[in-house]
């Protein structure tokens, strides 16, 4: 059987302080916060580690399929603002 106390009682288990945070949360990570009361202290510590082990969006790494898609985005816009027509481009020479 699982408890959702500690050995000492002195509240709810790691797991159940977990579940109960991201339940309030709607399980949404970037709207973690902990609730007022006795546990909050704990639930701060969970938070910051939770948002430690957290990649934001802006630092996510970039995938080989999107870097080559955007160099390609970038080189169409460089060749259409006449970039590369200067020197190989007939209309030039």
């Amino acid at each position: 059987m699982v408890s959702n106390s500690t050995p000492n009682d002195h509240g709810p288990s790691d797991a159940a302080l977990l579940r109960a945070l991201l339940r309030r949360a709607d399980y949404v990570t970037s709207d973690l916060d902990a609730a007022h009361g006795p546990d909050k202290d704990r639930e701060r510590i969970m938070i910051g580690r939770i948002e430690d082990g957290m990649i934001l969006q802006a630092d996510y790494p970039v995938s080989d399929r999107q870097a080559a898609r955007d160099t390609g985005n970038d080189l169409s816009r460089w060749e259409e603002d006449g970039g590369s027509c200067r020197h190989g481009h007939p209309r030039y020479q």
